[in-house]
């Protein structure tokens, strides 16, 4: 009976599904721990970048602060020092006066000016004016640079600053507290800032009694030293930042997009970090485009593919010899499957090994054996019934023939009744072979 053509589905040997498979469950996994160990890593040293570049900050704003000390330093001994200010309260005259002017007053304010290593403009006021005045150049147009090229300072008569407005609106008095920094005069034009502190006579603290009042200039590029951008990376800015959120110093070019009412930029481009300074809630802002944050990370992610890109290799090769492996033992199978459907059951599969293709080896070869000999049985059956089914048809046939001609010859004698006896029976004993 003809077998209808029935439409087999597309042939995917078995190797090729094998291959895809392994494929599949090893490159899902590689990328996967390669997209969490990306992700990981670039946490990890976004922070330890980001910590890195706080210790940076922190080191300028230590180090800024301790020049303000420096200059606070100054200021603590001319305020502290209680001999001098008797001396800057009393009111004497002629020689008396001359002497603690050059011995007393005049010593004291040398030695503060050169306790530092600071480049300072350091400006007296007194209210005593027993005391005579001496400065280099003019107070309305003053030349800090001269006073610090010759390590002097200027002393003044606190009358000249009595209509100034940073003199007027300076704050209430608080022992030891009252100091402020601030650009006076000419400190905004020449790049400078200036200490401002009083000289109080604190003979009854209850009542303090301004006797005097002391600026010290100093540059801000000095002052500022350490605020140096490329410290956090080329692109980079620091800036430093007074109470009022005015820029006081600038290091490197600002972020094109900032927001210049709270200094906010982008934060896809740019880390900004902010630290107080000093104790007039000065601020420094460090803006870090992400270029620098990404330096390393874009190694770590270059080292991360290649490793992903190296193993996925590897699993390739692994997975072809795998299922090159399989595949050649499976075909052997399917040949032999084949050539038993063809009728070729001598075909044996040869497999040396100790796994599940050696059983699967061992019983085909038995089954191909069996189904052999099984049809040789068979076979031989057959023949010898076909055999025995002959031999009884012949002598059957033989029978029916002998007994024919038995007929026949019984007819004949006696239509030849003329022949003698003697051949009758001599042609006789020929029908005694008949069954």
């Amino acid at each position: 009976m003809p077998t209808p053509n029935v439409q087999r589905a597309k042939f995917i040997p078995f190797g090729y599904k094998l291959m895809l498979t392994y494929m599949v469950f090893i490159i899902i996994p590689v990328i996967a721990i390669g997209y969490f160990s990306h992700t990981m890593y670039q946490d990890s040293i976004r922070k330890q970048t980001r910590s890195n570049i706080q210790g940076t900050i922190t080191q300028i704003k230590d180090n800024i602060e301790y020049k303000m000390d420096d200059v606070e330093r100054i200021s603590n001994m001319l305020y502290d020092d209680y001999s001098l200010i008797t001396e800057l309260r009393s009111y004497k005259m002629g020689w008396d006066n001359h002497e603690r002017i050059t011995k007393i007053i005049m010593p004291k304010f040398d030695i503060a000016l050169n306790a530092t290593g600071l480049n300072i403009a350091m400006y007296i006021f007194l209210d005593n004016d027993t005391l005579p005045e001496k400065y280099y150049g003019f107070i309305d147009n003053e030349n800090p640079d001269l006073l610090e090229r010759m390590k002097t300072y200027n002393l003044y008569h606190l009358d000249r600053i009595e209509d100034k407005n940073w003199h007027r609106n300076f704050p209430a008095e608080k022992i030891g507290q009252t100091m402020v920094w601030q650009k006076v005069e000419r400190d905004n034009e020449l790049g400078r800032i200036s200490l401002l502190r009083r000289l109080v006579d604190m003979k009854s603290p209850l009542n303090l009694k301004e006797i005097g009042f002391m600026r010290f200039s100093v540059r801000k590029q000095e002052l500022f030293q350490a605020v140096d951008y490329t410290k956090i990376g080329e692109g980079g800015a620091l800036l430093i930042k007074d109470e009022n959120g005015g820029i006081m110093y600038q290091s490197g070019k600002l972020p094109d997009m900032i927001d210049h009412v709270n200094g906010t930029v982008n934060q896809n481009n740019y880390l900004v970090i902010k630290d107080n300074v000093g104790h007039q809630n000065w601020e420094l802002v460090a803006y870090v485009p992400m270029t620098v944050m990404e330096q390393d990370s874009a190694r770590v992610t270059m080292f991360i593919i290649a490793i992903c890109l190296l193993c996925l290799v590897v699993f390739t090769f692994a997975g072809m010899f795998i299922s090159r492996y399989f595949s050649i033992r499976m075909n052997k199978v399917v040949s032999v499957l084949n050539a038993y459907r063809e009728g070729e059951l001598h075909k044996r599969m040869g497999y040396h090994g100790k796994d599940e293709f050696s059983e699967i080896a061992l019983a085909l070869n038995e089954m191909g054996q069996n189904i052999n000999h099984l049809i040789e049985e068979v076979y031989v059956t057959q023949i010898e019934k076909k055999k025995r089914s002959l031999s009884r048809c012949k002598r059957r046939s033989t029978h029916i023939f002998c007994i024919t001609h038995c007929h026949q010859s019984a007819d004949w004698p006696s239509s030849v009744r003329s022949t003698s006896c003697s051949k009758w029976y001599s042609i006789w004993p020929s029908f005694t072979d008949c069954p």
